[in-house]
């Protein structure tokens, strides 16, 4: 940080290019106020960073409340610049850095979420203060407390990424009191927006489109398209082989009523222009506790349900026999007529959201 400040220029950064800056100087339990202001400084914006007063918070809960769409906000907490996903969970599926997020609308006024966005490091939830560590070789480390052992402590990062640090390793070790999810976070939204992720988590929990606590529904797909080049080089069934932890599949979550939408499919399956694409795979993998029959409804306009390479239906409701552990499940897709959204249920059984 220090390095980073006496190398700036003044005046003459992008302000894009500067609120960027100011963004990653406050991310990972940092928040380095003087980069910040050398950021500012260099892109001539302000830098006021003094905390909103009550009145402030109360009044932009209040118009959430009154005036915010959940369901438009449902996608800007979505968005991939804020990295919502990354840090919290909802219904089981995504990081695991921060709280878990299924039922914060039900427990917390719309006052207290809207000062957990603006000044995150105000009242940091028990569990998940973050840890500083500084090592004999020279590094540094921030993040959550993962695990501990009698020879490392295991942290997960802003990124959600797991660093083990070596007990004989460390010098210095801190709890923070800062939070990792970084003040600033709204800085490049319209108050429309805000209003509406507000509104969003204000619904989350409560009955109807936002309650994601009910199980059996696959919340986390991993996306692959299979290619022409996959097909000539006998590749295309590693969609049955290759874990959904490898890097070949693209992660995607779907809305907290548990429709995967076409955008996102479109998305993760993107390629270049001169690759045929001949077929779009949704994978997730479905543990199963005893073995007997389980019903399966694929909520979709067009698809294939798959288990374990075979062909169990189109869409519908089916039923398939399988024995107890973990099975693969594949939505297969024309690429010229992937659904609006697509949604699986299933009677008995989990679906691994991570």
């Amino acid at each position: 940080g220090q390095s980073l400040r006496g190398a700036l220029p003044e005046k003459s950064l992008a302000e894009a290019v500067a609120k960027a800056g100011m963004k990653a100087a406050r991310e990972g339990g940092r928040n380095d106020v003087e980069l910040v202001a050398a950021f500012a400084k260099a892109g001539g914006i302000a830098a006021d960073t003094t905390a909103l007063s009550g009145e402030v918070i109360k009044e932009l809960a209040t118009k959430a409340v009154a005036s915010g769409d959940p369901f438009k906000g449902e996608f800007v907490f979505r968005r991939t610049d804020l990295a919502c996903m990354t840090c919290h969970s909802v219904g089981g599926a995504g990081g695991k850095v921060g709280p878990d997020l299924t039922s914060i609308g039900a427990s917390a006024q719309a006052d207290y979420l809207a000062e957990a966005l603006l000044l995150p490091s105000a009242k940091i939830k028990e569990g998940y203060a973050s840890v500083n560590i500084d090592t004999k070789d020279g590094q540094s480390f921030t993040g959550t407390l993962a695990r501990e052992t009698p020879d490392e402590v295991v942290l997960r990062n802003s990124q959600g990424e797991e660093v083990s640090v070596a007990k004989k390793n460390i010098e210095t070790r801190q709890n923070g009191t800062i939070s990792l999810m970084p003040s600033g976070l709204l800085d490049n939204l319209s108050e429309p927006e805000r209003l509406d992720l507000i509104a969003f988590l204000s619904r989350l929990g409560k009955p109807g489109e936002f309650d994601a606590s009910k199980g059996g529904v696959a919340r986390r797909w991993r996306i692959y398209p299979i290619t022409h080049t996959d097909q000539q080089n006998g590749i295309a069934d590693r969609v049955w082989k290759n874990p959904l932890t490898d890097k070949m599949w693209q992660s995607a979550f779907t809305l907290v009523n548990g429709k995967l939408t076409e955008a996102l499919m479109t998305e993760a399956s993107k390629r270049d222009r001169w690759v045929s694409l001949l077929e779009v795979v949704a994978a997730a993998d479905l543990q199963v506790a005893q073995a007997g029959r389980v019903k399966f409804n694929l909520d979709a306009s067009a698809g294939e349900l798959w288990i374990d390479a075979q062909r169990v239906s189109g869409p519908g409701e089916a039923t398939a026999e399988l024995s107890a552990g973990t099975h693969r499940v594949l939505i297969r897709i024309d690429p010229k007529k992937i659904p609006e959204t697509i949604s699986l249920k299933v009677s008995d059984g989990t679906f691994l959201a991570n």
